[in-house]
């Protein structure tokens, strides 16, 4: 590991050969931090790698507070004895009672999610309640995507839903729709315009000025769902 002082702050970075790169490249990510890609053919005997990573200064200090801002998000979810998880604009109580057994079982039960875990730590809690949440997800959405699409009439073909870590929803050239579990746990009226949103994208494939306004046609409120999103929609993916 090397370092490189730019505008005062000493940034940690790695080299790495790659075969398959055809010119040099800078990437940066909170896992692996600042890497130089370079390729094979080129030695770097002949690089002056601080002139060029200087060269480069702004994009690299504007990505890492890039980094340095979502590290420091709070996640809006959490995996504890008796923390809040909204669901469908409701809120469920988390109870979790610890078990030897090897199988975890989750009830719903009179506001509450009773989640019957071996699990101690609140990854291994997080885990059990994310596979539950994606099982609903999976019957819910896709009921809704059909509901709300009723008086459209666009053809649909295949309702997808995963657990992705970065997006909401999305639809493929092909027409198929594909949606975050995480839709369960936002405002309803925030889960409907990401419905709406996809549901646009089947006539208008593109954000041309066409799109939206069939979305301010499908969803007149649209704006405020996109605010909420803005402000606090990061939160859900930490």
């Amino acid at each position: 590991m090397q370092s490189v002082v730019l505008s005062g702050k000493t940034i940690p970075y790695r080299i790495v050969h790659s075969s398959r790169a055809k010119q040099l490249s800078l990437k940066i990510s909170p896992r692996t931090g600042l890497v130089l890609v370079v390729p094979n053919r080129l030695s770097i005997d002949h690089l002056d790698v601080n002139r060029l990573l200087t060269a480069k200064r702004n994009w690299i200090l504007n990505k890492i507070r890039l980094i340095d801002r979502e590290k420091s998000i709070e996640p809006r979810l959490r995996f504890l004895d008796g923390s809040k998880l909204p669901l469908l604009g409701k809120d469920l109580i988390l109870r979790i009672v610890h078990s030897q057994k090897g199988l975890s079982r989750i009830v719903p039960a009179n506001g509450e999610l009773i989640i019957t875990t071996p699990q101690t730590e609140e990854d291994g809690v997080k885990a059990v309640v994310v596979r539950w949440l994606l099982h609903q997800a999976r019957r819910i959405i896709p009921a809704r995507v059909h509901k709300l699409n009723e008086p459209l009439g666009f053809p649909l073909n295949n309702i997808t839903v995963k657990d992705q870590k970065s997006r909401w929803g999305s639809c493929s050239r092909k027409g198929n729709l594909n949606f975050n579990w995480r839709l369960l746990v936002i405002p309803p009226h925030v889960m409907d315009y990401l419905i709406y949103h996809e549901l646009a994208h089947l006539e208008e494939p593109n954000h041309s000025i066409h799109f939206w306004r069939l979305v301010k046609r499908l969803c007149p409120g649209f704006h405020d769902a996109e605010m909420w999103l803005k402000h606090e929609g990061r939160e859900y993916f930490h």
